[in-house]
């Protein structure tokens, strides 16, 4: 492989960050569209290779001084040269110093559990399981209902333990996670039940379980999803939410795999916890 260097994204990386969205989850990345705030934020990396970037990695500072690892791209034609184990080596030392200066508690991220590649190598980093989440996925129906604006206060989270969900990003739940939160949500209420859309995606936190509310909640998510032109829609639940999950198979929501278990998988890297 030809010399590559890991450096601080530029604005003048867009484009080429842009094309390696382009064939990340069938054009659906949302990586180009973060690119302008991830690059204000800093802590934004690229791989590069005569000129061209072809790889990208992100830690994110969340409340709670966590270190949230994400962004992690690899151009199709550069795949399987050891560039994606190399950004996230460089991420995870970078990351190490961080909690080395106290700018950070922790390291966090989270995959999918049938990505057996990323936890391997994530339990032989040091990381380890802290958290497992449920996503469930349903096509859109024809029953519709407008759902309006609604607040979000830490009241309504009971369901959610030590984590609040946003997408695929999950927040340690305090209070001044909850207020970061809400500037990158979309809160909704439909009857008298709350949920929230994460960014302009179709993957949505419900906060109630019973069947009145999975009922209401299907009406706003197919209209929210007709609105915006979503064949389908993700939910995600805390593990905790096991015994509903019967329920919501009842409503055709469904797992993406077998087995049917909490598919979600957040690790966790802590210098404390190695002693």
């Amino acid at each position: 492989m030809k010399d590559m260097i890991i450096r601080e994204a530029q604005k003048n990386d867009k484009q080429d960050v842009q094309e390696i969205a382009r064939f990340t989850w069938e054009g659906q990345d949302y990586i180009d569209k973060v690119f302008d705030q991830w690059q204000e934020d800093g802590h934004f990396f690229v791989a590069e290779i005569e000129n061209k970037v072809i790889g990208t990695a992100k830690l994110t500072i969340f409340p709670d001084k966590v270190g949230w690892l994400e962004g992690l791209r690899v151009h199709p034609q550069y795949r399987g040269q050891g560039i994606g184990r190399k950004l996230q080596d460089f991420t995870r030392e970078y990351g190490i110093a961080l909690i080395r200066k106290g700018v950070i508690n922790c390291l966090e991220f989270s995959t999918y559990y049938k990505n057996q590649r990323t936890i391997q190598m994530a339990l032989k980093d040091g990381f380890y399981l802290t958290k497992r989440f449920y996503i469930l996925v349903r096509n859109k129906t024809p029953e519709m209902e407008k759902p309006t604006l609604t607040k979000i206060y830490m009241e309504d989270l009971t369901e959610f333990k030590e984590y609040l969900s946003m997408g695929w990003r999950f927040l340690h739940k305090t209070q001044e996670a909850l207020q970061w939160m809400l500037g990158h949500i979309t809160p909704f209420r439909i009857s008298t039940y709350k949920f929230y859309q994460y960014r302009t995606t179709s993957t949505f936190t419900l906060l109630h379980f019973s069947k009145e509310a999975i009922e209401s909640y299907i009406k706003a998510l197919n209209w929210i999803s007709e609105k915006a032109g979503f064949r389908s829609y993700e939910i995600i639940l805390p593990e905790e939410s096991t015994d509903f999950i019967h329920i919501f198979k009842q409503y055709n929501f469904s797992f993406w795999d077998k087995p049917e278990e909490a598919n979600i998988y957040v690790f966790k890297y802590a210098l404390k916890h190695y002693g």
